[in-house]
């Protein structure tokens, strides 16, 4: 009876100490987890290999790389962003560059690298020998030379100017042998076609327009062609230089043997000596003739039918804007004018 009361005794005892036990587990905060050891250090306890490294978090966009990250490319690499400046600041150092190349092809060929090379060209470019070596002249140097030459032809037709009235024909056609004899004989002849460039009586009664010689300033060639052969007041231009000759009609009307002349530029055509309709108005830069000699032998040849038409028709009364910018255009094709012989 002893040895089953202890028996049911020891039951009750663990029975309160389960139950007791069970209210102290209730009684612990919710989520409270037992402290457990470092997984590296776990895992080198137990002898096991360290698992992979995580990869590594991609860094949160920015206002400053915001717009590059938005137009990259899985995989690609993104240059840096260039400012206006640094862009504009390059454009400028290209083009500085490619200026420094071309700088150095043009002093190659002004001073004469390729001389060689022109001379195996055997003239072939209308200079003698195929030279190529152009020296530009300064803007006084331009002017002061044609002013010179201009006077050296001025000062032979004011001696034609001081005869009697019977004496006239003699004058004025001596003054047109003084033009043209710049030209061989065949290139004479050609220019002498039904009077051409030689002298022809002045008419009687023509009526002249009201504007007869009257200044006009710089025109455009545009203007310049209203005046043509059958206009009421004709005009022509030799190297830029405008000349009034409506009192001609019975040269440079629509009769005449120069109407086609009427209402253009004249210089190439005396230059080239071939006196064509197809030569009018085409204008060039006659100091980019080469060489130096054979520029200056061109330039008075031209400057002598400036002399004339200044002895027959009087000053220039206006000039060709073409020509107020002589230094931009191109050179003129002399082999056109290989043939040309000058003074």
């Amino acid at each position: 009876a002893d040895a089953g009361g202890a028996s049911r005794l020891e039951a009750a005892k663990a029975k309160v100490k389960a139950k007791a036990k069970g209210k102290a587990a209730a009684a612990k905060p919710a989520g409270r987890q037992p402290k457990q050891r470092p997984q590296a250090a776990s895992a080198a306890a137990d002898g096991a290999p360290k698992p992979a490294a995580a990869p590594a978090k991609a860094p949160e966009k920015t206002g400053d790389n915001e717009e590059e990250q938005e137009h990259s490319c899985p995989g690609m690499r993104m240059n840096k962003k260039v400012s206006y400046l640094q862009r504009v600041k390059e454009e400028r150092r290209l083009a500085d560059k490619k200026a420094e190349e071309l700088r150095g092809v043009v002093d190659d060929m002004l001073a004469g690298k390729w001389a060689e090379a022109a001379q195996q060209a055997q003239g072939k470019n209308g200079n003698p020998g195929g030279a190529t070596l152009i020296r530009m002249p300064t803007p006084y140097e331009r002017k002061n030379t044609k002013n010179l030459m201009l006077e050296k032809f001025r000062m032979e037709y004011r001696k034609f100017s001081g005869g009697a009235n019977g004496a006239k024909s003699d004058q004025a056609s001596a003054a047109a042998e003084a033009a043209t004899k710049q030209y061989n004989s065949k290139q004479v002849e050609g220019l002498q076609i039904q009077g051409g460039h030689q002298y022809m009586p002045r008419p009687t009664g023509v009526k002249l327009p009201k504007d007869f010689r009257k200044p006009m300033g710089v025109v455009p060639l545009a203007l310049l062609k209203q005046h043509h052969c059958s206009a009421d007041r004709i005009l022509v231009s030799v190297y830029g230089d405008i000349f009034d000759v409506s009192d001609r009609p019975d040269k440079y009307g629509a009769e005449g043997p120069y109407s086609w002349m009427s209402g253009h530029d004249l210089t190439w055509g005396f230059v080239s000596g071939k006196d064509i309709a197809e030569m009018n108005d085409q204008m060039y830069d006659m100091w980019k003739i080469a060489p130096d000699n054979f520029r200056e032998k061109k330039l008075q040849g031209l400057l002598a039918w400036v002399a004339f038409y200044e002895y027959e028709y009087g000053e220039p009364v206006g000039r060709l804007e073409e020509y107020q910018k002589e230094p931009s255009l191109k050179g003129p094709p002399m082999e056109q004018a290989e043939e040309c012989c000058i003074m």
